[in-house]
Order: C-alpha cells, then structure tokens, then sequence
C-alpha cells in the first residue's frame, strides 16, 4: 500500500533548508516552517507530517513535545513541537533549484 501523502523531493529540501538555518536545540512546529517558507515553497498541509517524520528518521529532528497551533486556518490543533539535533545536514541535500 503506497502512503497517501508522498515526500516530494522540493518540500523535503526546503524543510531541510529550514532545519540547517538553526542551531542544535532549537525548537519549531509547523506553524513556524509554514511562516519561514512563506515567500518561497508552499508545502500542502496534509504533507507536512510526512516532511517531519523523514527528517526525524534521518536523525536531524527530535520530538520534543507538544502545543496549540496559532495559524489562522489551524488555530487551537494540537502540534508537535520537534528540537533540531546536532546531525549536521550536508549542503547538497538542502538545495531548492528549479532542476
């Protein structure tokens, strides 16, 4: 049975591109990577799960605990909090290119 929300390779580089922009410890949800990406990738909402899971099984993410989303259409959804961990992620994989 294939996953009904598939990691596409764009949104995956681009939450990676946001995780290497922090430091070890720091703490961020969903809400805060939608707000980052903004101006650049938009990442469907139904996916972003699937983005946090890889990274967490690549070891570049923890879970660290839990809070009330913010976000407008989200507001009051329970989030995962993740920690950025000190797995250095290589340059080469956070690139976002029209290729």
């Amino acid at each position: 049975m294939t996953d009904p929300r598939p990691v596409h390779s764009l949104d995956y580089r681009a939450l990676l591109r946001v995780l290497s922009e922090h430091t070890t410890d720091t703490k961020l949800t969903a809400d805060d990577v939608r707000e980052l990406l903004t101006d650049t990738v938009q990442i469907r909402p139904d996916r972003m799960g699937a983005l946090f899971l890889n990274a967490a099984e690549a070891g570049y993410i923890k879970r660290h605990g839990f809070t009330r989303s913010t976000g407008e259409k989200a507001r009051g959804h329970v989030l995962v909090v993740w920690r950025r961990t000190r797995k250095a992620i290589p340059a080469h994989v956070c690139e976002v290119s029209a290729a």
